[in-house]
C-alpha cells in the first residue's frame, strides 16, 4: 500500500469516528464520541484512504507533561485503527512511521495507550505504566461517616485537587482550568456524575467521576488525598447500587485497602524517547533505554488522559 497519509478535516469526521468505534473496546466508545465532538478540531488525526473507504487512522494530540523537575510538551498517540479488510497489510506501520517522524521533530517524548504492547515495541515504545480495575461491592466499602460529601461542581477545586494529588508522582500530565471545563462539559453530556468530598473546615479532599451502567457504577476517575476520602467517594458514587468498578493507575495501591480484591490489568501506557542525546543533555544523564530513563524517576508515574 502506497497511498499518501492525509490529515483529517471536518469532511472525514463521521467516517473516522465509525472506524474507531468499530475497532476499540466498548469502554472506549464514549471517549471517541467525545473526542470527535469536542477535540477533533484541536488535534491531528491522520488517515489512509483508497477509492472505497478510509481504511486506517490514528490521532495525535500534544499535552504539557511534568517529567521530573521540568515541564515538557509531549505527544500522545491514540485511536489507532485499521479496517478489518486491510489488517496485516502494513497500513498501521505506514501511519506510525509517518506520525513518529513528525513527533521526533517536535516532541522529546511520545506516549501511547496499548492493549497489546508488543505491537508497539518495534517502534521504540516501552511500557512505563499500567491501568487496572477493581470490582467492588457495597460490603467491601465499609464506611459510615459520609460528612462533607457534595455534588456541587467546582472546576477550580478540581484543578486544585489534581495538582495536590499529582505531587505524589514524577511524571504526569498537567491540567488547567480550561482542561477541566472541557472535561466537566463532556461528563455532563454523557450522563456522568461528579462527587466532591470536603473536611470539616470545608477544605477539598477529593473528587470522583462516575457513570451508571445498568446495575453497575463505573468510576472513570477518582482523585483523593487520603484513603478515607477514597472510600467515602466510592460509597457516594454507589448510591443505591450494589457493585462498583473503579479504574486507577498501577501505582495507586488501593487494593491494600480492599484486601480480598484482586485488581485486573486493563491497558498500559508506553513511552518513546524521540531524541536520546537531547534527553541526556536536558537531564544530565546517560541512558541506554526508555526503561532506564523511567527507572531513574524518584516517584511513580501517573499517565491518564481524559480529554
Amino acid at each position: 500500500m502506497n497511498n499518501m497519509v492525509e490529515i483529517a478535516t471536518e469532511k472525514e469526521r463521521e467516517e473516522l469516528l465509525l472506524l474507531n468505534v468499530q475497532n476499540h473496546p466498548a469502554k472506549d466508545q464514549v471517549f471517541f464520541e467525545q473526542y470527535f465532538q469536542d477535540a477533533f478540531s484541536r488535534n491531528k488525526t491522520y488517515y489512509l484512504e483508497n477509492d472505497t473507504r478510509i481504511y486506517a487512522t490514528m490521532s495525535m494530540q500534544e499535552h504539557p507533561l511534568r517529567f521530573q523537575d521540568k515541564v515538557l510538551l509531549c505527544s500522545y498517540i491514540f485511536g489507532v485503527a485499521t479496517h478489518v479488510d486491510y489488517r496485516g497489510q502494513g497500513a498501521m506501520s505506514e501511519l506510525m512511521h509517518y506520525v513518529l517522524d513528525e513527533c521526533a521533530q517536535n516532541y522529546l517524548l511520545t506516549f501511547i495507550e496499548a492493549y497489546n504492547p508488543k505491537i508497539y515495541e518495534k517502534y521504540g515504545f516501552r511500557t512505563v505504566s499500567y491501568r487496572k480495575k477493581l470490582h467492588l461491592s457495597k460490603r467491601d466499602i465499609r464506611i459510615k461517616d459520609m460528612q462533607g460529601i457534595s455534588n456541587h461542581v467546582d472546576v477550580d477545586v478540581m484543578v486544585q485537587l489534581y495538582q495536590e494529588f499529582a505531587k505524589r508522582f514524577d511524571c504526569y500530565y498537567l491540567r488547567d482550568r480550561e482542561y477541566y471545563l472541557r472535561y466537566v462539559e463532556a461528563i455532563e453530556r454523557n450522563g456522568g456524575s461528579i462527587h466532591f468530598c470536603y473536611d470539616e473546615d470545608n477544605q477539598p479532599l477529593g473528587y470522583a467521576i462516575s457513570y451508571q451502567k445498568n446495575e453497575v457504577v463505573e468510576v472513570d476517575e477518582i482523585i483523593y488525598l487520603d484513603s478515607h476520602t477514597l472510600c467515602k467517594l466510592l460509597r457516594q458514587a454507589l448510591q443505591d447500587k450494589e457493585n462498583i468498578i473503579v479504574e486507577v493507575s498501577s501505582n495507586e495501591r488501593i487494593e491494600k485497602i480492599f484486601k480480598n480484591i484482586v485488581p485486573r490489568t486493563t491497558s498500559c501506557v508506553m513511552a518513546r524517547i524521540n531524541n536520546v542525546p537531547l534527553y541526556e543533555k536536558l537531564y544530565d544523564v546517560k541512558i541506554r533505554s526508555v526503561d532506564e530513563a523511567f527507572y531513574k524517576l524518584k516517584k511513580p508515574v501517573l499517565l491518564d488522559e481524559k480529554c
